[in-house]
């Protein structure tokens, strides 16, 4: 079963969205590096100034599914 990142995304501090990455990963640890590389960093806009963050989990089933 591959890996995936799931991603939420916060406009200054308050939740627009949320999804996952379209890439599918065999390990786990090259998910990792991939979403601290797009993710981990806060945006500011140019235009508005507002600032876009993140918060994201590599797993294999979808975490925010309630049992």
């Amino acid at each position: 079963m591959p890996w995936r990142i799931w991603f939420e995304i916060f406009h200054n501090d308050k939740k627009i969205g949320a999804g996952v990455w379209h890439q599918r990963y065999a390990y786990k640890s090259n998910a990792i590096r991939r979403a601290r590389a797009m993710f981990d960093t806060p945006r500011i806009s140019a235009n508005t100034g507002k600032i876009t963050t993140y918060n994201w989990t590599v797993s294999q089933t979808n975490p925010w599914v309630r049992n």
